[in-house]
């Protein structure tokens, strides 16, 4: 995956294995929202797509066609070397091996299915006016529905965000643009959250409370990347493995 990870293995006082840890670092969040022509955007989309599972299919939402959101099928959507069906059976897999309950893993696919929507959600100007307004919300419906929040609030505040000025909570008018960002920034957080939290839960899996004494750390980053287009993650990234390799 597109971030970067330091995996610390514990011994003992006698070296026995004790426990492990990860720290993640740079999660590629413009991936969710954004892909080059070549690329495609996170693996679990397309696997929640494969239709290996009907019933997810069903409580997400969602079709097996990637086309159908915009936001996940901007570059390709398939690889050659990757089986989605196989990877995903892998990835459920992997889900329980772990220790999260099924309601955990249901909330972690409803998550990502959300995400997948939030591309399809429209908007449109209001009549002489720079306000953004929504232009439906069959979407907004299907997206509260799976994120366990009130349809009608999320639009509303999308479209009229509350701002601090000084002291004091105003609220603030939306041109369309500026709520399609607002709309790419709440997919991007939700995406960024969801990982953070599964990292602490397999963290938590993995602490088994023996004591401590020595540890074997493996750091593993993405190595120095030039795109066509070369986003601000490129540049940490290329950052990072300058200051390595000094």
């Amino acid at each position: 995956s597109r971030f970067g990870k330091f995996i610390r293995i514990h011994f003992g006082s006698t070296g026995k294995l004790a426990s492990a840890d990860i720290e993640t670092y740079l999660l590629e969040k413009s991936r969710v929202t954004f892909q080059l022509s070549a690329e495609r955007s996170y693996h679990i989309f397309y696997q929640l797509m494969t239709g290996h599972k009907p019933e997810l299919l069903e409580a997400l939402l969602i079709t097996t066609n990637p086309y159908d959101y915009p936001m996940i099928s901007q570059g390709e959507i398939t690889v050659k070397s990757i089986n989605d069906v196989e990877e995903f059976i892998a990835t459920d897999t992997a889900i329980d091996i772990l220790g999260f309950t099924a309601e955990e893993k249901m909330g972690i696919y409803k998550l990502t299915g959300a995400v997948m929507h939030h591309g399809n959600m429209k908007f449109k100007q209001k009549q002489r006016e720079e306000q953004a307004e929504p232009d439906g919300t069959e979407v907004a419906d299907k997206i509260s529905y799976l994120l366990g929040l009130n349809s009608a609030d999320m639009l509303k505040y999308l479209c009229y965000p509350r701002v601090k000025v000084g002291n004091e909570m105003v609220t603030k008018g939306q041109t369309v643009p500026q709520v399609n960002n607002a709309v790419s920034a709440l997919c991007k957080s939700v995406y960024e959250k969801m990982f953070l939290w599964m990292v602490i839960r397999i963290n938590e899996m993995l602490d088994t409370k023996q004591a401590r004494q020595f540890y074997i750390g493996v750091l593993d980053v993405a190595g120095f990347e030039i795109f066509d287009y070369n986003s601000l993650e490129q540049l940490c990234i290329n950052f990072t493995n300058e200051k390595l390799q000094q």
